[in-house]
């Protein structure tokens, strides 16, 4: 993702910090500084906020490794001023798949109030601290360091509650979703779901402007905004899964042979007809591909009179034309396919491409 920091991969899983969190440390020390006066007070708010965040990734690790258990690869997490998302390649099928899944992450808020749950025996204050930082909304800081832990505390409680509201994006919008589709489908299932979050958008708005709390009208928005676009979602997916492989795919396509010049490939790419291609070998089987972007690493190496075989790659599979778009799309972006051939009872009836797939998913978000 663009604007995006790499800070470390754990359990093969990659974790990026969007840059506006680097904005959001340097207006929160600014504030803690010009506030108080105090260099320790800012450490303290430094502090507090890479340990919030902390905590965010390991409520997205809960979400990414439990769908891993279901077979469910995770892209990467992101972390964003607003919270984390752990980008999952797909959704499970299965309803309590998803419910697992979805609920994972609020469970590790969970697990993490009762690991500083002992921390309220030790310290005698620790109590009143808390009460204190809910008096105050959960919103100011003492520039005390024994408010660290209770701090941390209010924080995975409110994670955790704040999840668990039946409203996407939400976790607790999908936990209801997946409830809801062990008795009906999921397409009407997210209706429901997201006309509920959406009541409760409009609810969290009206209440946030009466009381002129105007980053919450904001939130409010973004929640109603998440509810539409997840019906959209499953809306267009539902589609998706109703057409097979064959009813998109290119009957017009040029195959090469391993030994043809890459200065071929070329001249057909330039005339915007096809941009990656099918290799057959001596028997006239179909056994690599030229992808896309090697055709075009060969052009950049000005190497027009190399062999495709060259630049080609054996990565590709074969596609039944009766498989389901739903399927194969999630295949295609989780593994990178730029183009496969589609075949029918054993012969080769078409191609499907990345600018195929590409223009079929803008028209389906265009007209829904």
């Amino acid at each position: 993702m663009k604007g995006t920091l790499h800070i470390g991969t754990f359990a093969k899983i990659p974790v990026l910090v969007h840059w506006s969190f680097g904005l959001l440390l340097l207006i929160a020390g600014y504030a803690a500084f010009t506030t108080s006066g105090s260099i320790s007070f800012m450490l303290i708010v430094g502090a507090i906020i890479f340990s919030m965040f902390f905590c965010v990734i390991l409520h997205e690790y809960g979400h990414a490794l439990t769908a891993r258990r279901f077979g469910v690869r995770t892209q990467d997490i992101i972390i964003l001023p607003i919270g984390g998302v752990a980008r999952l390649a797909r959704l499970p099928d299965n309803p309590m798949e998803e419910f697992y899944i979805a609920i994972a992450g609020p469970l590790v808020n969970i697990a993490i109030l009762i690991i500083l749950s002992p921390y309220f025996f030790v310290d005698n204050y620790a109590f009143d601290n808390l009460l204190w930082l809910f008096n105050q909304r959960g919103m100011s800081i003492g520039s005390d360091a024994a408010l660290i832990v209770p701090m941390l505390f209010a924080i995975n409680l409110a994670l955790a509650v704040f999840n668990l509201i039946p409203a996407f994006p939400m976790d607790g919008g999908r936990i209801f979703r997946s409830l809801l589709s062990l008795k009906i489908s999921r397409q009407t299932a997210t209706f429901i779901a997201a006309r509920l979050g959406q009541i409760l958008a409009i609810g969290l708005i009206i209440y946030a402007a009466y009381n002129y709390q105007i980053i919450t009208v904001f939130v409010g928005i973004f929640v109603f905004y998440q509810a539409m676009m997840e019906y959209k979602n499953v809306k267009i997916e539902t589609i998706l899964s109703q057409q097979t492989a064959g009813d998109i795919a290119r009957s017009h396509f040029t195959v090469f042979k391993g030994n043809d010049l890459i200065q071929e490939a070329v001249s057909i790419a330039a005339a915007g007809k096809e941009a990656s291609f099918l290799i057959e070998n001596e028997d006239g089987k179909i056994n690599r591909v030229l992808h896309r972007e090697f055709l075009e690493e060969a052009q950049k190496q000005q190497d027009f009179y190399a062999p495709i075989q060259k630049y080609s790659s054996p990565t590709f599979e074969f596609v039944q034309s009766t498989e389901p778009l739903k399927n194969l799309i999630y295949r295609i972006q989780d593994k990178g396919y730029s183009i496969l051939p589609v075949i029918r009872e054993g012969r080769l009836v078409g191609v499907i491409d990345r600018p195929i797939v590409n223009n079929m998913l803008d028209e389906l978000y265009k007209n829904n």
